[in-house]
């Protein structure tokens, strides 16, 4: 997803994606969000899921298991996080 905000082409195929994603009836998912700006402009695109370090930098098992106990998602208007 780098520099996914001020790409015109990446933002193009990014949408094109989730939107054929949606027309063959499967979620779309997102990886690699690393910015609330990514995160915005996937949810203003329809994405279903996403995944990145703007959710949560990689963790071993312990501290992921942690991380879920304790996780209180903002509000995602749609947009589903996957860890």
């Amino acid at each position: 997803m780098k520099d996914f905000a001020d790409n015109e082409a990446l933002r193009i195929v990014v949408e094109s994606s989730i939107d054929m994603a949606h027309k063959l009836l499967i979620k779309s998912v997102a990886e690699g969000v690393e910015t609330q700006q990514d995160w915005d402009m996937l949810k203003s695109m329809g994405c279903d899921t996403a995944q990145g370090y703007f959710i949560a930098k990689p963790m071993n098992l312990v501290s992921f298991i942690e991380f879920c106990a304790e996780y209180k998602p903002a509000d995602t208007s749609g947009l589903k996080i996957q860890s």
